[in-house]
C-alpha cells in the first residue's frame, strides 16, 4: 500500500502558485505522486482557498485545479472532526485539517508552517516538504 500524505494548504498554494521556499521540494513530491510512490490528499477547503488565491493573482483558475484534483483524492469533512481536539491547536483551520488527515489514516502531513504543529500526534508526524524527503532519502 503506498504511503499517504496530506498536503496543507500552504503547500498546494505554493505549488500552483509557483512561491519560492520550497518549492523544488513540493514539486518533487507532486513528480513522486504522479509516478504513484505517494498517495496525495487534500481538503475540500483546500480547494476553495486555491481557487480564491488563484483568481486573485490571475491564474488559470479551473484547469489549474482540475489537473491538481486529478492527482490528489479529496477528503470531506466529518462532525467527529469537528469533537476533536482542534483546540490544541492556535490556527483551527490547522487543527481541522490536522485531524481530517488523522481521522483518514494519512501517514504524513506536509506543511511548510511546522510552528503551528506542536500538538502533533506520534500517529501522523508533521514535516516540511524537506525533512519527508529526507525521510524516504530522496
Amino acid at each position: 500500500m503506498a504511503t499517504k500524505i496530506f498536503l496543507d494548504t500552504n503547500i498546494v498554494l505554493d505549488y500552483l502558485l509557483g512561491r519560492e521556499g520550497e518549492l523544488d521540494k513540493i514539486e518533487q513530491i507532486i513528480d513522486l505522486a504522479m509516478e504513484n510512490v505517494f498517495e496525495c490528499y487534500i481538503s475540500e477547503t483546500v480547494i476553495s482557498t486555491s481557487i480564491y488565491f488563484l483568481e486573485k493573482n490571475k491564474k488559470p483558475t479551473m484547469e489549474m485545479i482540475r489537473a491538481f484534483c486529478r492527482l490528489c483524492k479529496i477528503l470531506s469533512y466529518h462532525s467527529n472532526t469537528l469533537y476533536s481536539n482542534i483546540e490544541s491547536f492556535n490556527d483551527l483551520e490547522d487543527g481541522f485539517l490536522y485531524y481530517l488527515a488523522l481521522h483518514h489514516k494519512m501517514n504524513f502531513f506536509i506543511t511548510r508552517n511546522i510552528k503551528h504543529f506542536k500538538s502533533q500526534l506520534p500517529l501522523l508526524p508533521a514535516l516540511t516538504p524537506t525533512q519527508f524527503l529526507n525521510s524516504y532519502n530522496f
